[in-house]
């Protein structure tokens, strides 16, 4: 999900045909009768073009596609989408995604990056992603593929943290 969600807190995001909580809910409770589990999914993030394209968002975007993590808004805003999804999907997990933030560094976050390292201001963003899923009591999903190319930051990582390889 990256902005097809219809968030009552951010109701400019996601366009008419987009879902809504009812209907997660809905097609939530069809899928347990078939013991399938539906997971809440965030691009937390990488893929954030469709909502950083908008005017309202455009400030929080690095390279057009990346979530600024050196700024308190993007938490703000994550964490609205977090509280709103975990309020409709039951279940264990949450995948906040986090691939593909190819540019990182190189614009508005590039103060970070240099005195943090890319690898280590990937970890900070998701630690403190993770911080935001926590009260929920679910476990964080993400794909591996960032991560792979800075294993160093994986003791960073929380130890709950499920890296998935695509």
């Amino acid at each position: 999900t990256e902005h097809v969600f219809k968030y009552k807190s951010h109701d400019d995001i996601a366009p008419l045909e987009g879902i809504s909580a009812q209907e997660i809910e809905e097609l939530s409770n069809y899928a347990k009768l078939y013991h399938v589990e539906l997971i809440a999914n965030q691009q937390s993030f990488g893929h954030m073009e469709k909502l950083l394209e908008k005017g309202n968002y455009q400030f929080l975007g690095e390279k057009n596609h990346i979530l600024s993590p050196s700024r308190p808004e993007t938490y703000q805003l994550l964490k609205d989408f977090y509280t709103e999804q975990n309020a409709c999907y039951g279940g264990a997990y949450f995948m906040i995604n986090a691939d593909e933030t190819f540019g990182l560094g190189s614009e508005q976050n590039k103060a970070m990056a240099d005195s943090m390292g890319i690898g280590n201001l990937y970890a900070y963003h998701i630690k403190k992603v993770a911080k935001l899923i926590e009260p929920s009591g679910k476990k964080v999903l993400m794909w591996s593929d960032i991560v792979a190319n800075y294993p160093q930051i994986i003791p960073q990582l929380p130890k709950d943290i499920v890296l998935i390889p695509w």
